[in-house]
């Protein structure tokens, strides 16, 4: 595609920009995306980009209010309501939203998001609770994304019924993991530390690890189909993040160092070629 095609086309510059923002922020999911089925790929992009876009506030935003009302611009733009979803329509996530997406799920993940601008996480107890209700929609959201076509519309839509346990299970383990990735980094809407209460000290954070791999150990005993895998795999690269980040002193009151892009592409590799999370 040539430059000029490129800037003309909207679709491939919201493709680009998006590109941009989910490789600086979570490579996780970027790396993940590239292993999806190529009709999917504009898809699922879109949904990490606004997650991306959402979940970095805290760390970027002087003020609470502020990412608490820019996290809810980006709820009633997702949704579509009002001034809004007006101002927002030309965003290069809601571009890549195909018409099979739903938006209640990915709204309702975001109000969680919206909690950490200025909130904290005290017990074990609350830290499952808001890592199942923050992602357990998402995934639900990224397993829809990896079924569209390339008219975005649907195709073998996954089985809700049987997929909702393995679902939950599978955000308890990533969303713990990101409570412990971000518990070292300082927000900068608020001077509270993420991990607070009875998670304050480092040994009792530490309780977290085991609660996560678990999890994730539950959610892998089930039959993903492997065309949904990709959009699964940011949960399992997060769980080889904890199991080298565990092993560093401070952890997680310090930030542990995130795995290599290599190391991480080895590791999909070999999920991509048994076909399993």
């Amino acid at each position: 595609m040539s430059a000029c095609a490129y800037t003309c086309d909207p679709v491939a510059r919201a493709i680009g920009e998006c590109t941009r923002l989910v490789k600086a922020e979570n490579l996780d999911a970027w790396l993940s995306v590239l292993l999806a089925p190529a009709a999917a790929r504009p898809a699922l992009l879109g949904v990490w980009a606004l997650v991306a876009e959402t979940a970095r506030l805290p760390w970027r935003l002087h003020e609470p209010l502020l990412a608490r009302l820019r996290m809810e611009f980006w709820r009633e733009a997702l949704l579509g309501k009002g001034e809004a979803g007006h101002a927002a329509a030309a965003q290069p996530f809601l571009r890549l939203w195909p018409p099979a997406l739903p938006c209640e799920d990915m709204a309702e993940s975001l109000a969680h998001l919206a909690l950490l601008a200025d909130g904290a996480v005290d017990t074990p107890e609350q830290a499952v609770e808001w890592a199942e209700h923050t992602f357990t929609p998402l995934f639900r959201t990224l397993l829809v994304a990896a079924t569209v076509s390339r008219d975005g519309m649907q195709i073998s839509p996954p089985d809700a019924a049987t997929m909702e346990e393995p679902l939950r299970a599978l955000a308890r383990g990533y969303g713990l993991g990101f409570l412990l990735r971000r518990a070292g980094w300082p927000r900068t809407s608020t001077p509270a530390p993420l991990l607070s209460g009875a998670l304050a000290e480092e040994d009792a954070a530490r309780q977290l690890v085991p609660l996560s791999r678990e999890a994730h150990a539950q959610a892998r005993r089930h039959a993903w189909p492997r065309r949904q895998l990709a959009a699964l795999w940011p949960a399992t690269l997060m769980q080889a993040w904890l199991a080298r980040a565990q092993a560093q002193p401070g952890f997680p009151v310090k930030p542990a160092p995130m795995l290599s892009q290599a190391a991480r592409q080895w590791r999909l590799l070999g999920h991509w070629l048994r076909g399993r999370l």
